[in-house]
């Protein structure tokens, strides 16, 4: 088994592109990261505020367990954003030696649809196979559920 770990989940959003990509830098992760069954949510930020605007910044995210990890906004696209998560402390520091995600907007001919990737990289093998139910069981539900928060507060007028 792999020590890399994927989950995509997308949703089309009744807004531009330009709009949508706007909004994901600007998300909130403290109303929009929510705690879904084993995934806990963002409970605080710590270390940045307002939208991600620049590659290298850094922000501390407490999350609902207790937990902790660093997320880091690595490149700036046209089409959205790529950002590294790391550092975990609870029980994903046992399983997760990072985390690499996206988000990607790509326009549409109403709107446009916005697509949410995370690659996870475990701590070996055993981590790999209890990281991949987790992804399959919990993981999955838990990103299409925050898309929709996303989604809601993107198409608000």
């Amino acid at each position: 088994m792999s020590n890399s770990i994927a989950a995509t989940a997308s949703i089309v959003v009744n807004a531009s592109q330009d709009k949508t990509r706007a909004a994901a830098l600007a998300l909130d992760p403290v109303s929009i990261v929510r705690a879904r069954g084993l995934i806990p949510g963002v409970k605080s930020i710590s270390g940045h505020t307002g939208a991600w605007s620049a590659e290298g910044q850094t922000r501390k995210l407490s999350l609902s367990d207790g937990a902790t990890a660093e997320e880091m906004l690595v490149a700036l696209t046209p089409n959205g954003y790529r950002y590294r998560i790391a550092n975990f402390t609870g029980p994903f520091r046992l399983l997760v030696r990072e985390a690499k995600a996206q988000f990607e907007v790509t326009p549409r001919a109403e709107g446009s649809l916005l697509t949410w990737s995370y690659a996870f990289t475990a701590k070996g093998g055993l981590a790999a196979a209890i990281l991949s139910f987790l992804v399959d069981s919990q993981w999955n539900a838990f990103m299409d559920a925050a898309l929709e928060r996303l989604k809601t507060e993107i198409e608000r007028p």
